[in-house]
């Protein structure tokens, strides 16, 4: 079992805390509870909510205390440097073309993992996959179901093969499509250029006035050996596909592109 995992951000990432996303430009910052709250959705996924629960604890009920301790080394201005980054790339003027501070691509971060006296190796093991998976195939921050805060293991260009072999376990559980050809660059405005309104919640999720949908359909970059490469995933190969369809009919960027669904969902 690691005691660290050392990842980078491949894609700009919009992370503030709680007090600091109540003001009109908060400073972005990578926090451990963040991080917490989306490894408990891949524990939960990847190994059921009741083990979630006694690993990650619960308030809920009767009360379990976390088995596992995260830390983070602090961070100063220079190691977690900001940029102002639009959040709808695609939209090129009008009110919705405005920008917030983020955290830069390629930033470095290590993310401390210990664990409470008698723990199981079970659970350690668990905890393993669990970071490993999310650290694949997950993300971190605002707009993360649209490749904001595309996280990554540093330096690490696994292949074809060794890509499928470290989230055979979640693609038992999800649906999982890579781009087929490597892309030259980040293009985060292909992402967000998707279709909205509730007639296509379905697959894209919606948000009117205070009623919010998160997509279904969500979205990550990643580095294989090859080069950059776009990673869709859901909870079907159903809502990946028929997305894409959609997008293909208008003409939006995403549908025109070429993938290949390396899991369905399905468990066998």
């Amino acid at each position: 079992m690691k005691d660290h995992y050392d990842f980078e951000l491949l894609t700009p990432c919009f992370c503030y805390g709680a007090s600091q996303a109540k003001t009109s430009q908060p400073e972005a910052e990578m926090r451990i509870p963040s991080i917490r709250g989306q490894l408990r959705r891949w524990h939960a996924l990847l190994y059921g909510a009741d083990d979630m629960k006694q690993t990650w604890g619960t308030a809920q009920g009767q009360v379990v205390s976390s088995r596992v301790i995260l830390r983070l080394p602090l961070q100063d201005a220079t190691s977690e440097p900001q940029m102002l980054q639009q959040v709808l790339p695609h939209v090129k003027n009008g009110g919705k073309a405005f920008c917030r501070n983020a955290l830069k691509t390629g930033t470095h971060y290590r993310l401390l993992v210990s664990f409470r006296p008698m723990t199981s190796e079970q659970t350690r093991e668990r905890v393993d996959q669990v970071i490993m998976n999310w650290l694949y195939l997950g993300g971190v921050g605002m707009r993360s179901t649209r490749a904001f805060g595309s996280i990554w293991p540093q330096e690490e260009k696994p292949d074809w093969n060794e890509f499928k072999k470290t989230v055979m376990i979640a693609g038992g559980r999800l649906a999982i499509a890579v781009s087929v050809r490597p892309l030259q660059k980040v293009d985060l405005a292909i992402c967000t250029d998707t279709l909205s309104g509730r007639i296509n919640e379905k697959y894209f999720g919606y948000v009117h006035g205070r009623e919010r949908l998160t997509s279904p359909l969500k979205m990550k970059y990643i580095r294989l050996a090859d080069g950059l490469h776009l990673m869709l995933h859901a909870a079907s190969g159903e809502i990946i596909s028929g997305a894409l369809k959609l997008l293909s009919e208008a003409n939006k960027p995403l549908g025109k592109m070429e993938f290949r669904m390396i899991s369905d969902g399905i468990r066998r």
